[in-house]
């Protein structure tokens, strides 16, 4: 039809509520638009185009009930224009650039001095006559002579083609009234449209009388939702042959017969009505649809299994029934994911009769994500890649998991949660979260389980629509996640009811499989035997190797092995900015972390704080190796390895930890068996480390008698210590990430710190506090003697050894400053 155009020049003519041109002939850009549609409509010949900006555009000015528009062949007619555009495809279709056509031009909001008709289409109109992306309202036809087709109606010959087009709200409403929103004597082709809340006497939304033969209406991808009549509350098919295909129909109401559909002979022609690929929900049970006469066919839809038992209805393959709606909520006719008409329509169907390549939504119709036949789904929407769930604590919407104000409350529902394929992350608000809200010996062995390709990202607010907007607290140096998994799923005031383990990944995972924001608590592994006596925070079975970011274990505790973290054969997690404090192995082996037989833990930014145990009072490896970059570990206790004991099982394993600080344990602070060692480079600990066998030192270490640490509980650097901006100068942020533990720049003032932590100031220079020998620590501020590398402040008189050899930065005196230099002493000053 359009090849006979294509030897015409094609025009636009340009309507906005805005436009200033009295001429819409003229009307050929956004700049010089009119207000006149009607105008630029009858200027129009076959091949133009009419577009219509963003507003409300009235049938006429004047109190007249017989104005309506009026299409004219050939012309498209296009809406939902911004009023910028220059090409149709750049239009965006969304409620906030609706162009309404509306019929109310008397009262606002009183419909009896409406427009009767909106539309009214008298003339021959082809299927080249085009209504696309309009919201046609406040049509009233409620006279005898006007009681059809409130929204639209289509005498004579009058067939055009509607798309993108919402119906709301006109009515039918003298006794005989008859098509609410649309009323059509001919075909008609109605495509991607809504019909919400038409009424009439006979069809609510549409009427279709006594169509010829050879002609016939096609309704694809339409919804029909609370539109009422006494017979058709939806549609009403009087003589003609109708086929609807992916339709939505939801709570459409009928006094008599039909709620959704209903057809009757008309006198000389026969109703025919297919239904295709539909989905029916709550419109009226057993009368949803109603075939008083003629032939009516269902075939791969679904609804209530109520909906076929009406007499006469011919059910074909393919239906299925559901006890609980399919559609996402009451008012919207959008499938909800796993729903049972996804994927289950009739492709061959939808094909044969042209369907559009896009849904309702303007989302593609044919996402080709299951295996034939079910590669469309039912119903006006197809299901959209359902990539993210929402869990929140607090929620009280109606837990469909889809957003957070319908948030899931549980997380466990989340985590299996039927419909999966296309699922990458679960965001998690604050609040608290366990395995089970059941209680008992049974109980204890329900865990919470990461998933391969999953995200599970928690410490929301519960608002945020990007991972940017979320806001990670912090205290004491660490991260603090407010979303918290807990295995304390009995009393209160009792551990030995918990969770054997909060989490526990017993199928094999790949990085893929992500866990942030989390704090986990209240595991307690304390079976006599197996596996429950293991892994009390987070038990990892072969081959599970996630990612953990910004995690807290505390207070976890294993009777055997791995009281935070327990990681079996070739499972090798990769933690960055993670804390363990506080977990303990009783009896057994790694008191934060234990790994076993090939599991090669990779650590980043990470502290380990008073953890306990028998081996490794923080972390245990037999037969695997530890890699720990910018780590700190205090507190830790262990007879053997209060930060790392290894056991290499006879093979060569060396561990290795670069920018790290250990504290506590002294000689008993790593320990090493079976072949093992630990190679430490550009790290800070006590000098007694130097003497442990198994102990490889690199190049950069430095010890300290005195705490590196502002508290007994804290990773945070106080301004005394060594570790401050001595760092390997090779680290970058590829290895060390940009930002620390606590939130803060992970490099402050050049080169990187050692441990979890950046100090944030200037680091306090060497100060003397008193006179006194260069090498005695009490003459200085913070107890150190000065590097080679420092500046040094000279308050006092600082007497330099016998003999002594040395170097600084700098020097600066204070008024009572002063060098005193021995027999054969000598210092060197500048770099």
């Amino acid at each position: 039809m359009w090849i006979s155009y294509a030897g015409q020049a094609q025009t636009t003519r340009y309507v906005s509520t805005t436009g200033s041109n009295a001429n819409p002939a003229s009307a050929t850009s956004w700049a010089n638009s009119t207000t006149d549609l009607q105008g630029a409509i009858n200027a129009s010949t076959a091949g133009d185009q009419v577009w219509v900006a963003k507003g409300t555009y009235y049938t006429t000015t004047t109190r007249n009930p017989t104005s309506s528009f009026s299409m004219k062949d050939g012309v498209g007619i296009y809406g939902g224009f911004v009023g910028t555009e220059t090409s149709l495809s750049s239009r965006t279709l969304m409620v906030a650039n609706a162009s309404v056509l509306s019929g109310d031009i008397g009262v606002a909001g009183d419909a009896d001095d409406n427009s009767y008709h909106v539309f009214m289409n008298v003339n021959t109109l082809t299927p080249t006559a085009i209504l696309d992306g309009f919201v046609i309202t406040g049509g009233n036809a409620n006279q005898t002579v006007n009681d059809r087709g409130g929204g639209m109606l289509n005498n004579g010959i009058a067939s055009p083609t509607i798309r993108n087009c919402t119906f709301r709200d006109n009515r039918a409403s003298d006794s005989n009234g008859q098509g609410g929103a649309i009323a059509t004597f001919t075909n008609l082709r109605l495509i991607n449209c809504s019909f919400e809340g038409n009424t009439a006497r006979f069809g609510g939304a549409v009427i279709l009388q006594n169509v010829g033969a050879g002609n016939a209406t096609t309704i694809v991808n339409c919804s029909f939702q609370t539109n009422s009549a006494s017979d058709g509350g939806a549609i009403f098919s009087f003589g003609a042959s109708l086929t609807v295909i992916n339709g939505s129909f939801q709570r459409n109401s009928a006094t008599s017969t039909g709620a959704a559909i209903a057809s009757q002979n008309a006198s000389a022609n026969v109703a025919s009505v297919a239904l295709i690929n539909s989905v029916l929900w709550n419109n009226g049970s057993t009368n949803t649809l109603s075939r008083l006469s003629g032939t009516f066919t269902v075939r791969n839809s679904l609804s209530e299994a109520t909906t076929f038992s009406n007499g006469g209805i011919s059910t074909g393959p393919g239906n299925l029934t559901a006890t609980a709606s399919p559609f996402i909520s009451a008012t919207r006719t959008n499938l909800l994911p796993c729903s049972p008409a996804s994927n289950t329509g009739d492709l061959a169907s939808y094909t044969a009769l042209n369907g559009p390549a896009t849904d309702l939504a303007g989302n593609p119709r044919l996402r080709n994500d299951g295996p034939p036949p079910g590669q469309i789904d039912m119903g006006a929407y197809e299901t959209p890649p359902l990539a993210r769930l929402y869990v929140n604590a607090s929620a009280v919407g109606r837990a469909t998991g889809l957003s957070w104000i319908d948030a899931f409350p549980s997380l466990q529902t989340a985590l299996t949660y039927g419909c999966t394929t296309d699922l990458t992350e679960i965001w998690v608000a604050g609040g608290t979260y366990r395995p089970t809200t059941t209680t008992g010996p049974a109980s204890r062995t329900i865990s919470f389980s990461m998933r391969e390709g999953l995200a599970i990202i928690g410490s929301f607010a519960g608002w945020e629509s990007s991972l940017g907007e979320r806001v990670l607290t912090y205290n004491n140096g660490m991260v603090n996640p407010t979303s918290i998994l807990s295995g304390d799923i009995g009393a209160g005031n009792s551990n030995t009811d918990n969770s054997y383990h909060v989490i526990f990944n017993g199928s094999p995972l790949s990085n893929s499989a992500v866990l942030d924001g989390f704090r986990i608590t209240g595991g307690n592994a304390n079976a006599a035997s197996g596996l429950d006596q293991n892994g009390a925070g987070m038990y990892n079975a072969d081959k599970a190797s996630p990612v953990l970011r910004n995690c807290l274990f505390n207070t976890n505790q294993a009777a055997g092995q791995g009281g935070g973290m327990l990681n079996l054969t070739l499972s090798s997690p990769i933690l960055t900015a993670c804390v363990f404090q506080s977990n303990t192995a009783i009896s057994g082996e790694g008191g934060a972390i234990c790994n076993q037989n090939g599991s090669n833990l990779r650590l980043t930014n990470c502290a380990f704080i008073n953890n306990a145990a028998f081996y490794g009072g923080a972390i245990m490896n037999f037969n695997n190796t530890t890699t720990g970059t910018n780590c700190s570990f205090l507190g830790n206790t262990a007879p053997s390895g209060a930060a790392i004991y290894s056991n290499g099982g006879g093979n060569s394993r060396t561990n290795n930890l670069t920018n790290c600080i250990i504290w506590g344990g002294g000689d008993r602070a790593l320990g090493h068996t079976g072949g093992a060692t630990t190679n430490v480079s550009y790290s800070l600990f006590e000098p007694a480390v130097l003497s442990i066998s198994g102990f490889v030192g690199g190049p950069g270490n430095l010890t300290t008698t005195a705490s590196p640490f502002a508290s007994a509980t804290t990773p945070q650097l106080n301004g005394c210590t060594l570790g401050i901006n001595a760092g390997s100068p090779t680290t970058t942020t590829a290895l060390a990430g940009t930002l620390d533990l606590a939130g803060n720049p992970r490099f402050f003032g050049g080169r990187i710190d050692m441990g979890a932590t950046e100090f944030q100031q200037v680091p306090t220079a060497p100060v003397s506090v008193q006179n006194g020998n260069w090498n005695n620590t009490a003459t200085w501020l913070c107890g150190r003697i000065p590097l080679l590398t420092e500046p040094v402040g000279i308050r006092h008189a600082v007497t330099l050894p016998v003999g002594y050899t040395g170097k600084a930065l700098r020097l600066t005196y204070g008024p009572n400053g002063q060098l005193i230099y021995t027999t054969n002493a000598r210092l060197q000053t500048g770099q």
